[in-house]
């Protein structure tokens, strides 16, 4: 099973990406870094490119998103992986027919909940996992609004709503992801103790994809519950 990863980075995160980077490598067979041109990211020996203006929600964002999406397409490979510089996957994906993420409030997609959807009430995390033929569908159908200022998870997840796309969700152990199956833990980051013992709980029951990793220490807990210790970039 070949897999491209794609990073969306920026210069800024540096630090972190060189951390994670040891990490990406070992699970991939290609790997891609995307960023914005007025706050690039580059890596010798790794593919990288920039494009348009930094920005953390919105219409730039979304235009880069898509870009990495098409890009992505140029390596011949049957599963892309896509995480921000702060997530990482500690194992290749489960070899999935539909696309699979870190799916929030599951019940507004599964159950097609339009007003709610609307609201911004569900949205997908990272990693977003596409195989070959859903990745180019979905690049083929999709239509980007340049006035669109919306975070770029829940615009993902409203798109495959709107083309009638399917969605595994990684997430689970919790109330609001009943058909998870607790593969993935994700928040904006892990910066109390009571968020980083209980990602450490879900590694240590099987969680591989993961997002909001912005620490050393943290990173080393976690890679300490997943015996994988031997990945800590020094």
């Amino acid at each position: 099973m070949n897999v491209t990863t794609i990073i969306f980075a920026h210069g800024d995160a540096i630090e972190t990406i060189n951390r994670h980077l040891p990490i990406w490598k070992a699970y991939t067979d290609n790997l891609l870094i995307v960023s914005p041109k007025d706050n690039p990211c580059s890596i010798e020996g790794i593919d990288c490119l920039s494009i348009g203006q930094r920005q953390h929600h919105g219409p730039h964002t979304l235009k880069r998103h898509l870009f990495a999406m098409k890009a992505a397409l140029g390596y011949n490979s049957d599963f892309y992986v896509f995480l921000e510089y702060d997530a990482i996957m500690l194992k290749k994906p489960e070899p999935r027919s539909i696309i699979q993420g870190n799916l929030f409030n599951e019940r507004v997609f599964f159950e097609r909940q339009e007003e709610w959807m609307k609201k911004g009430s569900c949205f997908l995390d990272f990693p977003w996992i596409f195989p070959a033929d859903k990745l180019k569908e979905f690049v083929d159908r999709v239509e980007l609004d340049p006035n669109d200022g919306v975070a770029h998870d829940i615009w993902m997840i409203r798109k495959l709503m709107e083309l009638n796309m399917s969605v595994h969700n990684l997430l689970g152990l919790v109330p609001s992801a009943p058909n998870g199956t607790g593969e993935g833990y994700s928040q904006n980051s892990f910066d109390d103790v009571d968020k980083i013992k209980n990602v450490v709980h879900q590694v240590k029951n099987g969680a591989y994809a993961l997002h909001g990793i912005k620490t050393r220490d943290v990173l080393i807990q976690i890679l300490e519950a997943a015996n994988k210790t031997h990945l800590l970039y020094e």
